[in-house]
């Protein structure tokens, strides 16, 4: 006792206090910080170099967890480190006596990760839509949050790209993924002959259509009660696929995602009417024919691509798909080109195509000349639109069952096609700046049916020869707008 006073009394001679010594930053502390900095130092060290070896040992310089291991027991010695799987497609390596981490990610990078809450396990079941477990995964996450890529697995599809969340404790999630219908396990194949006609004579053979023709619905499925993603497959038994048969997928709710491949040429009517869960479509580069009702009331359809050069399409091909807002081509398409999520000419002079989903207000381009055959079909949620006075041409169906409220004829407007307005029972308001279509309003589907379901109609001031169908069902009267002449029903 009388010799710990004594070291006391002798410190505080020398001018050193207690704190100084065993304090947040005293002696005794620091030191225990520079033994603990140089040991994580030492450990990184040997996580990097024994990250190298592995990288050097794969053909491809990839990482492969077991090859980390053995070059960490090589170098260090059995059981000091445990490689686990980590977060976002990295490896963690622990020091078990130390419990620290290290994580190693895809490119060797090695960082220290500072663990306050302890390590969690995510356990992931990946599950097809009839929830049985395709596959199970186990991660050890170190933060409060997990990012990872979805795991790869043969014949399916994930429905989401990334697994994500928060995570305290020790968690299972399960996460969906969908089959890849493209072979003869899910697909039912029927062969045809050289003039495209069924045959079941293997010798008459030289391509295959998916499904059998027949007015079954879904009759190219095997599968009715798993979902999954269709990619049409290339081929079969070595020959081409290149039709796909009428109602070969229609009500088959259970595709979510389609892809039809560059063999296809045709596809035949009802083909998939009604897939109502379908999301995203890409047309191959070789169709030529898309028939009627094929892609009718697909309402979850979001986006098309288009890898042809074939205006394919009719007016009823995508009647009723009230989602569809995003059209895209290949890009090695050099037929037509998209502005804001509308398909044109690669001159831009024609409007080939609307997305049924497209909503509001719309002017057409001054560089378009034509609009195209069934343009703007089956447009539910656009409001308006604008023909400016570039536009000489409307072609045949171009608004055939648009639900449009009001429309302006642009001045050069020269000739309006069959049916161009048909079933427009909404289109109440019609402005006429063409001398050329104001003349010639001679009955009420004059024009193609312009003024069908019309109650207001403004005709520019300098019109002064009107078709008799306007004085004749409609009454001249004071216009609130400036410039025109208004007539009402």
């Amino acid at each position: 006792m009388v010799l710990i006073i004594t070291i006391i009394i002798l410190l505080i001679l020398a001018g050193i206090t207690i704190s100084s010594i065993t304090g947040e930053n005293g002696i005794i502390n620091n030191a225990g910080n520079a033994k603990e900095s140089t040991e994580i130092d030492s450990e990184k060290e040997a996580v990097e170099t024994a990250t190298v070896e592995a990288m050097n040992k794969n053909k491809y310089g990839n990482i492969v967890k077991s090859e980390l291991q053995e070059e960490l027991n090589k170098d260090l010695g059995n059981g000091i480190t445990d490689v686990l799987d980590g977060d976002n497609d990295e490896y963690i390596v622990k020091f078990i006596q130390s419990e620290r981490y290290y994580t190693v990610n895809t490119n060797g990078d090695v960082e220290y990760i500072q663990v306050t809450n302890g390590e969690k396990i995510l356990t992931v079941q990946c599950v097809d839509s009839k929830n049985q477990i395709l596959s199970e995964y186990q991660y050890v996450i170190l933060k409060d949050k997990y990012t990872k890529n979805a795991p790869e697995i043969a014949g399916y599809i994930p429905n989401e790209e990334m697994i994500t969340g928060k995570i305290t404790e020790d968690t299972a999630i399960t996460f969906m993924y969908y089959i890849i219908f493209n072979n003869e396990d899910t697909l039912v194949f029927t062969g045809l002959d050289q003039y495209g006609n069924i045959t079941t004579s293997e010798s008459q053979i030289v391509s295959y259509m998916l499904g059998d023709g027949s007015s079954t619905y879904g009759n190219a499925l095997k599968e009715k009660e798993i979902s999954g993603v269709l990619i049409i497959p290339e081929t079969y038994k070595g020959k081409k696929v290149t039709r796909i048969g009428q109602n070969a997928f229609r009500k088959c709710n259970n595709i979510y995602d389609l892809e039809i491949s560059d063999n296809i040429e045709k596809i035949d009517s009802y083909a998939f009417n009604s897939v109502n869960n379908m999301q995203s479509l890409v047309i191959g580069q070789n169709v030529t024919s898309i028939g009627s009702y094929t892609f009718w009331h697909c309402g979850n359809l979001k986006s098309v691509t288009f890898k042809n050069n074939n205006d394919c399409w009719g007016i009823t091909s995508f009647g009723e798909c009230g989602n569809w807002n995003e059209i895209s081509i290949d890009n090695t398409n050099s037929r037509y080109k998209i502005e804001e999520n509308i398909l044109y000419s690669a001159d831009g002079k024609i409007l080939k195509l609307c997305p049924r989903g497209r909503a509001g207000d719309f002017v057409i381009p001054e560089m378009v000349e034509t609009i195209d055959q069934s343009a703007f079909g089956y447009t539910f949620s656009l409001s308006s639109v604008t023909i400016t006075d570039n536009v000489k041409q409307i072609n045949i169906n171009a608004f055939n069952s648009s639900c449009i409220k009001s429309i302006v004829v642009g001045k050069n407007v020269e000739n309006i096609g069959t049916g161009a307005f048909n079933n427009c029972r909404y289109l109440k308001n019609v402005t006429i700046d063409s001398l050329v279509i104001a003349e010639n309003l001679n009955t009420s589907t004059s024009c193609g049916n312009l003024l069908n379901s019309a109650e207001t109609i403004y005709i520019k001031e300098e019109i002064t020869n009107i078709g008799e169908y306007i004085t004749t069902n409609y009454t001249q009267t004071d216009s609130d707008k400036t410039g025109y002449v208004k007539y009402i029903k």
